[in-house]
């Protein structure tokens, strides 16, 4: 499955952020990761992305 990585500024971009995830899951059927829906606060970034794709 094709995926994407959303980088977006937090404080005002957020909720535009997730709908364009489940836009392009729900049309497109890519997987993309946003950091306020699938990640917590602290640890490696790059492990926390590794392990949403597992």
């Amino acid at each position: 499955m094709p995926s994407a990585f959303l980088s977006y500024r937090r404080a005002d971009s957020a909720a535009l952020a997730t709908l364009i995830a489940v836009t392009l899951q729900n049309k497109h059927g890519i997987d993309a990761f946003v950091d306020t829906r699938n990640t917590n606060g602290g640890g490696p970034f790059p492990d926390r992305t590794r392990a949403r794709r597992r």
